[in-house]
């Protein structure tokens, strides 16, 4: 695994500070409003993607589209497959989005 953003991803995850899983980062992001960056892999459907979007800007939550799919976004956070995950830590949110530069 080559992709910054993908051990990040998975550092956050072994530190507790990722959620998984569009349902469960929708209730986040409204509810508690914990999440503090959304990413979604990029062979998720459209209408998954419409309701990760609405979460995004029901929260006003950075979301980032990854140049993988929902297996090899899986594989690095140690699941079969994930569409979409929520970052809570603010400063691990940062630097995932920093490496878009």
């Amino acid at each position: 695994m080559t992709d910054k953003r993908l051990r990040l991803l998975g550092l956050c995850r072994r530190g507790g500070m990722l959620i998984t899983g569009e349902e469960a980062v929708g209730n986040a992001a409204r509810q508690t409003h914990s999440v503090k960056l959304i990413v979604v892999a990029n062979d998720v459907s459209d209408n998954t993607r419409k309701r990760v979007e609405a979460h995004a800007r029901a929260g006003n939550i950075p979301l980032l589209e990854l140049p993988h799919n929902r297996k090899i976004l899986g594989h690095a956070l140690g699941l079969a497959h994930c569409a979409c995950a929520g970052v809570t830590d603010k400063k691990m949110a940062q630097q995932i989005q920093q490496l878009l530069d």
